[in-house]
């Protein structure tokens, strides 16, 4: 950590706990989880930001997430001051840590075409009470207590409530969705085995060594679905008793009626010489 990062995660530090006055006398952990958290965000995140600009939005942030009632994605509305003289939106995201989050995040903004000025986060090892009070907080150590992503989203300007709602919904779907894979990360991997293992003919060996690629690293499957061919239709049906992912969820904006790319002529399909297809 070079000095004058140093110095900024301090400034910060200091001028978040004196706006905060006796506030953070009587709340020493909320105190420490900003320490820890400024202390865990990486250094080129926070270039270009100023002490003040950070200390305006800690206090309300952090001491609004010391407590939760449920597990999952806890968003907490904000502003900060821009460093132009006037204030922008911002967003603090809680959430158990899980792969995907902050990319999400970033593309769930992109999406709407709502620009940030920095996205700061931080994996931290906490530990809360049974009724999700914060006890201890500390630098994120495999295998101690449970890690908790703690997102920062600085926007460009001062959105519309109604663009931060939407904002807000888009969120809280794409939390949704990384653990939904998560949860069913295993699952997923079994069936692609099971596909890659059912395939025969020429091109067996060519398939099964591309599934085999791509449930070991080569890319993230979000979901699986099974389609049928319905006697007298035209179109693919998915086997709602199949899905597993992304393609189970009931009533998802997205995924719950889409094809997920798989055209749905099947004359489109039969046409094709290969079994495995790529879209």
């Amino acid at each position: 950590m070079n000095k004058l990062s140093q110095n900024l995660r301090k400034q910060a530090l200091e001028l978040t706990l004196a706006e905060a006055g006796a506030a953070a006398a009587a709340n020493p952990h909320v105190a420490s989880l900003i320490d820890v958290w400024l202390a865990s965000v990486e250094e080129e995140d926070i270039t270009g930001m100023t002490p003040k600009g950070l200390a305006s939005v800690l206090w309300d942030g952090f001491s609004s997430v010391a407590a939760i009632s449920h597990t999952g994605c806890h968003i907490r509305q904000l502003h900060y001051v821009d460093g132009r003289g006037g204030t922008a939106s911002a967003l603090l995201i809680l959430n158990p840590d899980m792969p995907f989050l902050v990319d999400s995040f970033v593309m769930a903004m992109r999406r709407l075409r709502i620009a940030s000025r920095a996205v700061l986060n931080a994996v931290l090892s906490v530990r809360r009470d049974s009724e999700g009070g914060l006890m201890h907080v500390e630098r994120a150590k495999t295998g101690s207590d449970p890690l908790e992503s703690y997102v920062l989203c600085l926007l460009a300007e001062e959105i519309s409530q109604q663009e931060m709602d939407t904002l807000l919904s888009n969120v809280s779907m794409v939390a949704n969705d990384a653990a939904v894979v998560r949860r069913d990360s295993v699952a997923i991997s079994t069936k692609m085995q099971e596909v890659a293992l059912a395939k025969s003919g020429d091109e067996a060996q060519d398939v099964a060594a591309f599934i085999d690629w791509a449930r070991n690293g080569g890319f993230e499957p979000f979901g699986y679905a099974y389609y049928r061919v319905v006697p007298g239709s035209e179109k693919l049906v998915r086997e709602a008793q199949s899905c597993i992912g992304l393609l189970g969820e009931a009533g998802h904006a997205v995924y719950e009626n889409c094809l997920a790319g798989i055209p749905e002529d099947l004359a489109t399909l039969a046409e094709r010489s290969n079994h495995l297809s790529v879209v």
